[in-house]
């Protein structure tokens, strides 16, 4: 399906060297397949310490012919994640979107040829890495996909919705519509940071029709610092990660239940992490089931995604050198 309006937006928040790099890979999408189509830019900035509003204004200034119409929203304070979010989207007038943080890529594949413009579908893809400025992978993160590209149906969501790691944000795409329907405002406001969770709880809590479509070419470069809140998780995080942990339990019965009482109480802050050994041990039983029942099929896979990774070598090879002339201007 042709998409004719496509809205890309942006959560901006301090990352004035990086955000060219966002902005590069919109324009190279726009550039290389956008014809026939037209486009809308949102920028939230949430309040930043650095130049990120002058260099995206600048980069506006000079580009600003790509899009039909575009909103730069800023705050008088730093409101938080989900607050910027649900601000986009109520800037939001078309079906077909994508919303990324300002500091990942949008890459060198098609977006407009593969997202599917689907109410009840939820479109996910392998991503790529992006770290200290190299393009990288773990293989054990691709064992994981595939085996939910496998094993996935939509009974299974709100029960892999609650064991984490079910869905990477970055490289996923729903409609306008959806988030509409299943009221994802009203629950995700709960949170400071958390947007992407408590939406997508809200989208399986609506509707068992809500499928995911886990698809196999890789769209987005993700950016990984060690940094991260994710990875390092902070005040702000371990607050909504307790309190979407708490809404869980709430919503579910058996064992489980008991499950997830026990990792709230041996959560990021504690020396054992119940959660921690859990996913380690699914990712090594997803990774031995792969291995040995569809081993052929993953090789071509993991043969394509390789390819895919060069391809997004040579790609942000060239964003790098475009944001870097763009920042020397």
């Amino acid at each position: 399906m042709k998409i004719s309006k496509f809205t890309f937006a942006i959560l901006a928040y301090n990352q004035a060297n990086i955000i060219g790099e966002t902005l590069e890979s919109i324009k190279y999408q726009i550039e290389k397949y956008g014809d026939n189509r037209i486009f809308k830019i949102i920028v939230t900035d949430d309040f930043s310490k650095d130049n990120t509003l002058l260099t995206v204004r600048k980069w506006i200034e000079k580009n600003g012919g790509l899009f039909k119409e575009v909103k730069i929203l800023t705050n008088q304070s730093n409101m938080g994640t989900v607050y910027n979010y649900n601000r986009i989207m109520e800037n939001i007038d078309e079906e077909s979107f994508k919303v990324i943080a300002g500091d990942d890529l949008i890459g060198p594949n098609n977006i407009f040829e593969v997202v599917e413009n689907n109410t009840m579908t939820v479109d996910t893809y392998p991503f790529i890495r992006l770290e200290d400025g190299k393009i990288t992978y773990r293989k054990d993160y691709l064992y994981d996909y595939y085996y939910k590209y496998k094993f996935y149906s939509p009974s299974k969501n709100l029960a892999w919705m609650k064991d984490g790691d079910f869905i990477h944000t970055p490289s996923t795409f729903y409609s306008k519509k959806l988030y509409s329907l299943s009221v994802a405002k009203k629950f995700n406001e709960k949170f400071f940071l958390f947007e992407d969770d408590p939406t997508f709880y809200s989208f399986f809590n609506y509707s068992p029709e809500v499928k995911v479509k886990f698809n196999e070419k890789p769209l987005i470069l993700y950016r990984y610092t060690t940094a991260s809140t994710s990875t390092v998780p902070n005040d702000r995080f371990l607050i909504d990660w307790k309190k979407l942990q708490e809404q869980y339990i709430k919503d579910t019965k058996g064992i489980r239940k008991i499950f997830y009482k026990l990792r709230v109480k041996t959560d990021f802050s504690k020396k054992i992490n119940i959660n921690k050994v859990y996913t380690k041990g699914k990712k090594v039983y997803r990774m031995l089931v792969i291995s040995v029942f569809f081993r052929d099929e993953f090789r071509k896979f993991f043969k394509e995604y390789e390819s895919n990774v060069k391809e997004f070598e040579k790609f942000y090879g060239l964003i790098y050198d475009n944001n870097r002339n763009f920042l020397e201007e």
